[in-house]
């Protein structure tokens, strides 16, 4: 019975020291790639800091060479208008670039000129990798100047509507372009009133059965709609949009199939609604 409980323990022992062994193997395999890394990246500060040395040059010929830390792949995400080759471009990343050479404001700067990115990021991943994070404009609606150009939420023209574009959204008149280079501020100004205007609007769903179709922008009479479904015309004036466009829901629902017959509805007043209709027919 000794010598049964002799073996066993030593056995118990062996087996200790097998995993042991075996853990440690493991754990060097796993430090062995992050040693790598490490030592990459203390090289690459080391270089950083003796970039006008000139044994770096040599160094740095020799990485390019060998296709160590270069830039070999471009991550863009959150682009859904932007093409992905358009926003490389930007980045103008030359053929062997060193990754600790990407100039990441530089090349943020560049992205953001791209007509419906509003924000970018770009990071490295090493050891060959550039990530591209960009927010993008969302049009609102289109404004009428030497031609169509898209809004977003934020009152920023941003794009030429190109042939072939989504052109379903209200379009806001009234503006030129002659106005908004003399008078920015005045013209911005009306922008933001047509916008707020639109939130007011697109806020309600009981309206979304009418639709919209323009907004035009007077800085004198105040803003004036016109609906999509009966082409009504709508003034609003310059302020309190929401609880007048209520005010005008109710009138339409209070006429029912006799609003068919109306062409105008006055607003302007927050106390009552002035209905226009059509001239008869001779």
């Amino acid at each position: 019975m000794a010598e049964s409980r002799k073996k066993k323990l030593v056995n118990s022992r062996r087996e200790l020291n097998r995993s042991r062994r075996q853990k440690k193997k493991r754990e060097f395999r796993t430090w062995v790639p992050k040693a790598v890394i490490i030592l990459m990246l203390v090289g690459c500060s080391l270089l950083l800091w003796t970039k006008k040395a000139d044994f770096a040059a040599g160094i740095r010929q020799e990485l390019r060479n060998r296709q160590l830390l270069t830039v070999k792949e471009v991550v863009v995400e959150g682009h859904y208008q932007t093409v992905k080759d358009d926003i490389v471009q930007q980045l103008e990343v030359d053929p062997g670039m060193l990754l600790f050479d990407a100039d990441l404001s530089l090349m943020r700067g560049r992205v953001e000129r791209l007509p419906y990115v509003q924000t970018a990021q770009v990071c490295r991943q090493w050891p060959d990798r550039l990530m591209v994070s960009v927010a993008e404009r969302v049009p609102v609606a289109m404004v009428n100047l030497d031609g169509l150009y898209y809004v977003d939420c934020h009152g920023q023209i941003f794009k030429r509507v190109e042939q072939g574009e989504e052109v379903d959204l209200p379009v806001l008149t009234g503006l030129n372009t002659e106005m908004l280079q003399k008078n920015p501020e005045a013209g911005r100004a009306m922008l933001t009133l047509g916008l707020a205007m639109l939130g007011c609007w697109q806020g309600e769903d009981d309206y979304a059965q009418e639709g919209l179709s323009e907004i035009h922008l007077d800085d004198t009479f105040g803003l004036t709609i016109y609906t999509r479904r009966h082409a009504w015309q709508v003034e609003l004036g310059l302020e309190a949009f929401g609880v007048k466009l209520q005010q005008w829901y109710k009138v339409v629902q209070y006429l029912g199939t006799e609003g068919n017959r109306a062409q105008r509805f006055d607003c302007r007043s927050s106390h009552a609604v002035v209905v226009g209709y059509q001239s008869a027919v001779q």
